[in-house]
């Protein structure tokens, strides 16, 4: 009958036949059987009975047929329906021109077009009941209508629909059953099809493979019943839309309950699920039907906190399945499937309507399923398919323009697997389907760049959080949630995986968007608090979990022939990871296993302990809010997430696999291992997975030789969509994290966890991080291991804007404190911006600052630096794994700051109070824990290392661990601190770009010798090597033009050291750490480049010293500019510029031009090429490290007029060998200082030693020097202090701590102490230049000599062994030629520059002990002069090719006075003095003095020119050599000029006797022992340019030349003597011009020099003549007064007597100066000046007259007897 069903059963492979008479025309034929039990089959033939072969058409699919008829033509239709098992089937034929008729309980399958509709009728047969009617969509979206009398009632909603009458309206509406009828529209808003049934009974009939959906409220059950053949494996599922439930099955017709049931599905997640054999408990009976068949009741309890309506109420699809059946697929329904190995699965999906889009998504939760897809078979398989997917992991096939038909789906269990199946149909008419998500249950997807796919979560009670998880395996989607309920949305568009947490969520519809921003394929989870999210094989799920709370998964075991992984990868916070066999939500009292260390954690559960079911799992926040992702496997291959580490471990030998979907476009990609503890490669592999050892299998492996490893491959070396399979391989027990990702991909930051990374230069590299916690700091390090790269972050998105960024050499880290107004909970975004070809780590971390002991910490990875600040007064937890088979040595390396390191073995934290290990050194720290310590704690296995960095002020440092057998990386232009043993090797590598040059120096910071051995290949050492240096002290080695590679560098102790080594190129700005000596090396017109950070300035000045050790550099300085130079400065030593010392620049706090916490950039400027040390000294930093044999330049200043403290400046140096003689020697150039010592471990340890707390001192007196010896010194670290002492406001210094040479800085005097077995130096210089070494006592014994040895290349020179010696004494050079050094070992390979070592010993043995200073100088270097003098220095321009010698000395703000003084000895010289050029000349000058035949001197009181270094330039203008003193003295306030003595009346006076002759003088005002007469002929000395006018001229030439004529006599300033001196000279030549000279040493040492006398002698007696007056006829005047009458007398008649005579005399006497001798003055005469004066001339023209007319006789009638004698 037309739309009315007709049930029957048929017997297995029997035929029941039916017959209908179509009378009137209609469109459409439907013919329908709905089976009940077994597999019917349809065939329909016209006018006569079908059969299998021949028939009209037919419909065998599994389980329900239909049937459609086009336009059919009039007459009897034969209906045969074949019994392919048996079965009992209810059979529907219905016209367009009839209402279908439904049965109570009795599902009915029909298809509606779109925008069409079906009417159905329903008659109940108790009007008692309540009438539900459910609408299952199969696809399509169809809605329901229902009519009752008056009243309607709809439902309009995706998925599923349903609407129940209670039976009071029923009975209201209808007055008898013939009357009460329903009418029943179903809309085909789409094309669909469905299933549609009516029911009263609260029992439905469900068919074998067709879901059905349902409703039931909290409390209440919803039963089914169900029948099948024995021995048939049964699933059940129910599967909720919304809300929770409960499922159980009674056998029979009894309803099951909580208290009475069979059989009970776990009830912890959302999907609940039976299994059970039918009939093993004997329960199949043959039936009414005649058919041996299974009875069995099914209850859905409603369990959820549900609003008591029909939109809160739980919805869900309940599907029954055997294997004997297809089963059907509803229309965006996840089905849940399990499968045994190599076992096949079959479904059916009907697609309504032609050209639709059609997606089947395999989503895998164990094992390996496969999909296979055909519309041609119905048992689609490996052999016989028409589209496929076989991935590992999840698959899936989209269909893009179906066929209206029946698509099969079969599912191949490559192992065993557990999984869910979806197929979507995509109207091409429509908008976005919205797609249903299943609490707790993890559904795969795909979507299209630019589309939006959506779903929807229903919860029905309110949860504390509803947490949706993205996660990707392909491209990059984003998340949106919108709450239906207040339409309010948040937004998650981070990179990759999304997880949005919404807490207190409340009731209602969740409607979650995926949005493509690129191609993605992903794996999308909601889940609530009420239950637990199933676990996928393999595929990581990203979740967060708040602190104290608890996040809850499950993950089903169906295999137990491998073990089960369960790993949690923290990205912020510290989850631990409880897992159960029993307890559905473990926790820290009710668990089997756990992992609870910081960060990573791992279960493993062998596969002998594992059983076939569920497993618990929880994840709990015992410290603070925590992100994190969780994987479960034990199929050993993981799905790897584009730019997710997974966090993973191996035992040796051992490997891990991976899968890795690349993007469907082309794209770099990049496969990294962070190693964590252990060694580890990867292989990989597009073909399969790999084997290790096997080449075949892989294509690529990575090269691990240093740092991570690594694997990159170029787009074109694979095809977009491959699966690329990666192979973790473990050479030792090894714990890791490995990231694959594509060139576009945000790289996920796990807390602590260094993310090492390499880039192209131009590249940029993003990452992402989740801050979590509102209470804790955030910080994110960039550490670069090679090449350059600049930090950006950014808390809005991956494009910015950036709102951190240290850029241009600025640090690179990025603190932000917890509170600060940019910070926020959320997304961070992290860009590294790739400047040349890099090789860095990034880092972040958020911690809690003020906890003074948790576990928020750094892991360290092996041989990785990784930056951090510390906090003052603060500590940073670090974390390192390692067997206990190796040494382990954990340092710390600060940029600014002091930190001290303190270190545990085991769990407890280490504090300052509890430490097994600890290293307070200032500045760099370092501790080394044996390999035997560690087997002690651990055995061979695994140890845990702690390790805490406290610092008594804000610190930046890189903290690196490194173990025996790993090579720690040297990180660009940072220097590291390492400690090497006697006779062993540390090992470093660095890498170096294309181009550059690399140098690697390093500097031994204690007693001992480091040797250096540099190579391409690894461990080089003293038989393999490609480089190497083994000189005394620091090594230096130099690689030109280096191709892009690795170095690997070893360091040698040759004895026990500490040492400094640093990895540079010239490119490259090198960090400065504050007292700590940075060494290097410019070429003339270069620059070198680096940073300096600034702390809080307080009272101490901030100062930059630059050592030249030879050559001549230019140092700028700025904080706002990176590159400062000659154009762009703040600060500078260039000459000229305002309050510029050479080689130091000091910046006040006051200085408005000075940052707090910030950088400056500093240039060195090659001048020549140059050899220099840079140091950087805040005053508020640790005490500047002194580099042994390296002179520190130091000043020190007086306290204020206000009662200030007077600064002093600390010192420290490290012994560590015992029984160590070391010498501390401070060389002071102005002012005087005291030295005071002690050691760290003394009674008097102090880091600030003076005056009152001291071990060694050397105070008090005066003079240049100040040393302390330490005999025998035990290791340890001492400290030295120097404070100033002397009147002068400054003084000027270097300190050297020595255990053997001592190094000479080019032009910079150095004190030393003579020795029988030598006092020892080095200096650096180029090959091209001569070298001049000068040796002065500093007793003031000018007599005294030295030994001095030189050598090219011996250490220790001696007379048995050296190039050059020679015995010189003060004003002597010791001169090594250029040409003598051409074969030296030199310094660097791209400079002519070597060393040469100077011994210095005593001429004689009595000299032992004196203290001397020692100059090495070249004609081009610039001298300091120590203590504002120098004495008998000289040059002579044939050997140095130059007529020019320069000076240096530094005038303090506070002088009044500056006078610059030069006594030529011999040459005759002119003086120039600048402040604007290092070299003035006569072109360049401020102030000269060319003054010929007396003393140069420049007087300067311009005091605005004071505050800066004043240069000295000493010309040669007469002769080839020159040789001079020269002064520089500085007159301060209230103090006298202590300039020059010189006589108070320095005129000579001379009579000739024959061949002898008379030199007087006068000593008034002189305060001195003895008188010294030097004479010379003239001729003689002008020939040779000896000064007979400077005392240092008259005492070199009687040195020089004694022999050839240069004469001398003293006499003895006798107390009571006249203040009248004489002396008679012999040997005098008659007409020979003569030089003549008095110098008068003074009783402080110095000199006074009278005015030189020139003239001719004549062999006769004679009264003074050529312009002289007569001594002695003066003492005649001055002894015998009344021989003034006589003379009168006789002058009176001589001149009357002869005119002419007085008119001669009169001429004669024109040129007779004027001013008197002292014996003519008034004083001594008792007279008027102008009466002595005419009588002095008076006597002299009378003497004149007597002697010529020889009226007195002989000489001998003149008394001089009362002459001294010599």
């Amino acid at each position: 009958i037309d739309g009315q069903p007709q049930t029957a059963t048929v017997r297995d492979r029997q035929w029941q036949y039916f017959q209908y008479h179509l009378q009137d025309a209609t469109q459409e034929l439907s013919l329908t059987s709905t089976r009940v039990v077994g597999d019917p089959d349809l065939y329909v033939q016209f006018e006569r009975l079908p059969n299998r072969t021949s028939f009209l058409t037919h419909s065998i699919r599994y389980g329900d047929d239909f049937i459609v008829l086009r336009n059919p033509p009039l007459g009897v239709y034969y209906i045969g329906v074949f019994a392919y098992s048996s079965c009992t089937f209810t059979l529907r034929v219905s016209s367009q021109n009839v209402s279908l008729q439904l049965q109570d309980g009795v599902p009915v399958q029909e298809m509606v077009n779109k925008h069409s509709s079906l009417e159905f009728l329903f008659n109940p047969s108790d009007l008692g009941r309540d009438v539900t009617f459910i609408l299952t969509p199969l696809s399509g979206d169809p809605d329901l209508n229902v009519t009752l009398g008056n009243k309607h009632f709809e439902s309009r909603f995706w998925l599923e629909d349903s609407v129940t009458v209670p039976h009071t309206w029923i009975q209201q509406a209808c007055r008898g059953p013939m009357i009460c009828l329903f009418r029943v529209l179903v809309y085909g808003y789409t094309a669909s099809i469905f299933t549609l049934q009516a029911s009263t009974s609260n029992t439905t009939i469900l068919q074998d493979g067709v879901p059905q959906a349902g409703t039931v409220h909290r409390n209440q059950y919803i039963y089914y019943s169900y029948r099948c053949p024995p021995q048939t494996i049964i699933t059940v599922t129910a599967t909720p839309t919304r809300g929770r439930l409960a499922l159980f099955a009674n056998i029979g017709s009894q309803p099951p309950s909580t208290a009475n049931h069979d059989f009970e599905a776990p009830s912890t997640n959302s999907v609940a699920t039976l299994s059970f054999v039918a009939g093993s408990k004997g329960e199949c009976r043959i039936g009414g039907d005649n058919i041996l068949s299974c009875s069995y009741t099914i209850g859905v309890q409603g369990i959820s906190h549900a609003v008591a309506s029909d939109h809160y109420s739980i919805s869900y699809s309940l599907l029954v399945q055997t294997r004997d059946y297809v089963t059907v697929l509803q229309n965006g329904m996840p089905v849940r499937g399990w499968a045994r190995q190599h076992a096949e699965l079959f479904y059916r999906f009907d697609v309504p309507v032609q050209g639709a889009e059609l997606i089947v998504q395999l989503t895998k939760m164990t094992g390996d399923p496969d999909l296979y897809l055909s519309e041609r078979t119905s048992h689609p398989s490996k052999v016989n398919y028409d589209r496929r997917s076989i991935h590992f992991g999840s698959d899936g096939i989209i269909v893009k323009h179906a066929n209206a038909t029946s698509y099969y789906v079969g599912v191949y269990a490559f192992a065993n697997a557990t999984y869910t199946i979806t197929a979507n149909l995509v109207m091409n008419d429509t908008s976005t389907q919205i797609l249903p998500l299943i609490d707790g249950t993890p559904q795969s997807g795909a979507v299209a760049k630019g589309e939006v796919q959506k779903y929807s979560l229903k919860i029905a009670e309110s949860s504390q959080t509803l947490t949706v998880s993205l996660t990707v395996l392909v491209g990059d989607p984003d998340l949106n949630v919108t709450y239906s309920g207040t339409g309010e949305s948040v937004v998650h568009n981070r990179y990759g995986s999304d997880v949005i947490v919404i807490q207190n969520a409340q009731p209602g519809d969740y409607i979650v968007d995926v949005l493509g921003y690129q191609d993605a394929i992903y794996t999308v989870v909601a889940s609530t608090k009420f239950v637990s999210t199933m676990l996928l094989d393999g595929v990581p799920i990203r979740d967060e979990v708040n602190y104290r709370q608890y996040d809850y998964f499950e993950v089903f075991v169906d295999r137990t022939d491998m073990d089960l992984t369960v790993t949690v990868t923290a990205f912020s916070g510290d989850p631990d990871l409880y897992v159960s066999t029993a307890t559905e939500h473990p926790g820290p009292h009710s668990f089997n296993y756990s992992a609870r260390l910081y960060g990573e954690d791992s279960v493993t559960i062998p596969k002998q302990q594992l059983r076939h079911g569920l497993y618990y799992i929880s994840v709990f926040a015992p410290l603070n809010n925590c992100t994190y992702s969780i994987m479960a496997t034990f199929s050993n291959q993981t799905m790897l997430q584009d730019g997710v580490p997974q966090a993973g471990q191996a035992a040796t030998e051992a490997g891990l696999y991976y899968i890795y979907r690349t993007p469907m476009k082309h794209t770099n990609l990049k496969f990294s291992l962070s190693v964590y503890s252990g060694s580890a490669d990867i292989f990989a592999s597009n073909r399969g997975p790999p084997i290790a050892y096997d080449r075949s299998t892989y294509d690529w492996k990575s090269e691990s030789r240093v740092g991570n490893p690594t694997v990159e491959i170029p787009m074109g070396q694979y095809r977009p969509g491959d699966d690329f399979y990666i192979l973790v391989h473990s050479y030792s027990n090894c714990t890791f994290a490995v990231t694959a990702s594509s060139a576009t991909a945000v790289t996920t930051l796990q807390s602590g966890v260094t993310a090492l990374q390499s880039g192209y230069g131009g590249e940029e590299l993003l990452f992402s991080y989740d801050h979590t916690n509102p209470l804790y700091d955030l910080e994110i390090a960039l550490t670069v291991i090679f090449g350059s790269a600049d930090l950006y972050v950014s808390s809005i998105g991956k494009h910015g804007p950036w709102q951190w960024t240290t850029v241009g050499g600025q640090l690179p880290v990025v603190d932000i404190p917890q509170g600060s107004p940019m910070s926020r909970i959320g997304t961070y975004y992290v860009k590294a911006k790739v400047h040349t070809n890099a090789t860095f780590s990034v880092t972040a971390l958020s911690y809690d600052s003020n906890d003074q002991g948790n576990r928020t910490g750094n892991v360290l990875t092996d041989g990785i630096p990784q930056l951090v600040i510390v906090g003052r007064h603060k500590y940073r937890y670090f974390r390192f794994e390692v067997s206990g088979s190796e040494d382990v040595t954990i340092s710390a390396t600060p940029r600014y700051g002091d930190p001290d390191l303190y270190v545990t073995i085991g769990d407890h934290v280490p504090t300052r109070a509890n430490s097994d290990y600890k290293s307070l050194t200032p500045g760099a720290d370092e501790v080394t824990i044996p390999r035997a310590d560690l087997f002690s704690k651990c055995g061979l296995g695994k140890c845990t290392i702690r390790v805490a960095a406290y610092a008594f002020q804000k610190s930046l440092c890189s903290v690196t661990a490194a173990s025996s057998d790993r090579v720690a990386i040297l990180e660009p232009g940072q220097t590291f601190t390492g400690t090497a043993q006697k006779d062993s090797f540390r090992e470093f590598v660095t890498y170096v770009e294309p181009g550059s040059d690399l140098t690697v120096e390093v500097i031994p910071v204690s007693s001992g010798d480091p040797d250096l051995f540099l190579s391409s290949y690894p461990h080089p050492n003293f038989t393999h090597h490609e480089y190497h240096r083994m000189r005394r002290g620091r090594d230096s080695i130099t690689v030109p033009n280096v191709g892009g590679q690795y170095y690997y560098i070893s360091v040698f102790g040759y004895s026990a050291v500490t040492f400094r080594i640093t990895a540079s190129v010239e490119s490259q700005a090198i960090t400065l750490v504050d007292g700590h000596v940075q060494s290097g090396f410019v070429k003339k017109g270069l620059i070198r480049r680096y940073t300096y950070h600034i702390g809080n300035l307080t009272d101490s000045p901030l100062s930059l010293m630059l050592h030249n050790f030879d050559g001549n550099a230019v140092m700028y300085a700025a904080t706002n500019f990176t590159h400062p130079g000659k154009y762009h400065y703040q600060y500078t030593t260039s000459a000229g510029a305002v309050g510029s010392i050479r080689g130091m620049i000091s910046v006040a706090p006051e200085d408005p031009d000075v940052c707090q916490q910030c950088e400056l950039y500093v240039s060195v400027l090659g001048v020549e090429d140059t050899y220099f040390s840079l140091l950087g000294s805040s005053g508020t930093g640790p005490a500047t490290l002194l580099i042994y044999s390296e002179p520190i330049h130091g000043r020190v200043y007086q306290g204020g007029s206000g009662g200030s403290e007077s600064s002093r400046m600390f010192f420290r140096f490290l012994i560590d060998g015992n029984a160590t003689d070391v010498s501390i020697v401070v060389t002071t150039f102005s002012g005087a200082v005291d030295l005071y010592v002690t050691k760290s471990d003394s009674s008097s340890a102090t880091e600030t030693p003076s005056k009152v707390k001291y071990d060694f001192k050397d105070d008090g007196g005066s003079g240049s020097y100040r040393a302390v010896d330490i005999r025998h010194g035990g290791p340890g670290v001492y400290y030295a202090g120097v404070y100033i002492s002397g009147p002068e406001p400054s003084s000027h210094f270097t300190i050297t701590a020595s255990a053997d040479n001592v190094m000479l800085q080019i032009g910079i005097p150095q004190n030393g102490r003579l020795s029988q077995q030598g006092s020892k130096f080095f200096c650096h210089t180029s090959t091209d230049r001569d070298v001049e070494i000068q040796v002065q006592p500093l007793t003031g014994d000018e007599g005294m000599y030295f030994d001095v040895y030189v050598s090219t290349n011996n250490t220790h020179p001696d007379q048995s062994n050296s190039d050059f010696n020679e015995k010189i004494r003060r004003g002597e050079t010791l001169r090594v030629p250029q040409l003598a050094r051409k074969a030296c070992k030199q310094v660097y390979a791209n400079a002519e520059s070597c060393i040469l070592y100077v011994n210095v010993f005593p001429y004689i043995a009595q000299d032992a002990g004196k203290a001397f200073t020692i100059t090495a100088s070249t004609p081009e270097s610039i001298k300091v002069l120590q203590n504002k003098r120098i004495n008998d220095d000289s040059f002579n321009k044939t050997v140095t090719g130059s007529n020019w010698a320069y000076y240096e000395t530094y005038v303090p703000s506070e002088a009044k006075h500056f006078l610059v003084e030069m006594e030529p000895c011999i040459g005759e010289t002119d003086l120039y003095v600048d402040y604007k050029n290092f070299k003035p000349t006569e072109e360049s000058y401020t102030w000269r003095s060319t003054s010929k035949d007396k003393f140069e001197s420049v007087d300067i009181n311009s005091q605005r020119e004071f505050g800066t270094s004043f240069y000295i330039g000493v010309k040669l203008v007469d002769g080839e050599k020159a040789s001079y003193n020269l002064r520089a003295v500085i007159q301060y306030e209230n103090e006298p000029l202590n300039q020059t003595v010189s006589p108070k009346y320095p005129d000579l006076e001379v009579e000739q006797t024959g061949g002898n002759a008379i030199v007087s003088w006068s000593s008034t005002g002189l305060d001195t022992d003895i008188f010294t007469v030097y004479w010379v002929e003239h001729r003689f000395a002008n020939e040779k340019k000896i000064s007979t006018y400077s005392a240092c001229g008259l005492v070199k030439g009687y040195q020089y030349y004694e022999s050839e004529g240069f004469n001398k006599r003293q006499i003895a300033n006798s107390m009571g003597d006249s203040v009248r001196k004489s002396a008679k000279i012999s040997g005098l030549k008659s007409g020979k011009k003569y030089d003549v000279n008095v110098v008068a040493t003074l009783s402080s040492g110095s000199s006074a020099v009278y005015r030189r006398l020139t003239y001719t002698h004549t062999g006769k007696s004679s009264t003074p003549g050529s312009g002289t007056q007569s001594n002695a006829f003066k003492i005649v005047l001055g002894i015998a007064i009344p021989l003034f009458l006589v003379c009168a007398a006789a002058i009176g008649y001589l001149y009357l007597k002869n005119r002419k005579l007085t008119r001669e005399l009169n001429i004669e006497m024109h040129d007779v100066p004027i001013r008197l001798n002292e014996e003519m003055s008034s004083d001594n005469l008792g007279i008027s000046p102008g009466l002595a004066g005419e009588q002095s001339k008076k006597y002299s023209r009378l003497l004149s007259e007597v002697d010529d007319d020889n009226e007195l006789g002989d000489e001998e009638k003149l008394d001089f007897s009362s002459l001294p004698e010599v």
